[in-house]
């Protein structure tokens, strides 16, 4: 039978009866009883999420491009001169440089 429209009208996860499908009609009645199909509704919408995401994260993975970075290799001569040169301005006194940056 069409198990979606099954677990709509027993109140049942459609995941947990794919997963645990009946062998028979018995089985099914046995296993609805039972709450196998059921289950803890945070706990199979927790699955059902991790589910989604393994999936979502696979398909994404495979449209990302490699890349190479770039590393940076320290502050330039510039950089270096224009903050020696603020330390100088200030006479090394640390008040008036925390006070300006």
């Amino acid at each position: 039978g069409n198990l979606d429209q099954l677990a709509r009208i027993c109140g049942a996860s459609v995941s947990l009866l794919k997963r645990r499908a009946p062998k028979s009609d018995e089985d099914f009645a046995k296993n609805l009883l039972e709450g196998a199909y059921t289950g803890d509704a945070t706990s199979v919408a927790k699955a059902e999420l991790r589910e989604r995401l393994r999936e979502d994260l696979q398909r994404k993975a495979s449209t990302l491009k490699r890349t190479t970075t770039k590393e940076m290799s320290g502050p330039s001569d510039v950089e270096v001169a224009a903050v020696a040169k603020f330390f100088i301005s200030k006479n090394g006194d640390l008040k008036k440089i925390a006070a300006e940056c």
